[in-house]
């Protein structure tokens, strides 16, 4: 038997990535900074009702919309991954 009290699952999708592409928010491609957060958790919301069954986001207690990372975010993660693999490489 499984128990699961007391356990947070994490979920993620990418599933509303490219509406928020294409409308350019801030965090994800976008130019303006500071672009209102409810504005893109309600497109992220519509997102998810359209791609997952009522039944499934019921049984979801809270989504969480992530921000695209930025380029120094994402140079500083290449570097700790390359660093492990050289890491990796010389044993």
């Amino acid at each position: 038997r499984v128990d699961f009290r007391n356990t947070v699952i994490i979920m993620t999708s990418n599933v509303g990535a490219q509406e928020l592409q294409d409308q350019r928010f801030a965090g994800f491609g976008g130019s303006s900074e500071g672009q209102d957060y409810e504005t893109i958790r309600k497109t992220m919301m519509k997102e998810l009702k359209s791609a997952f069954r009522p039944e499934f986001l019921n049984r979801v207690d809270d989504t969480i919309v992530f921000h695209k990372l930025n380029k120094d975010e994402l140079k500083e993660i290449v570097t700790m991954m390359v660093g492990k693999l050289t890491s990796r490489l010389s044993e």
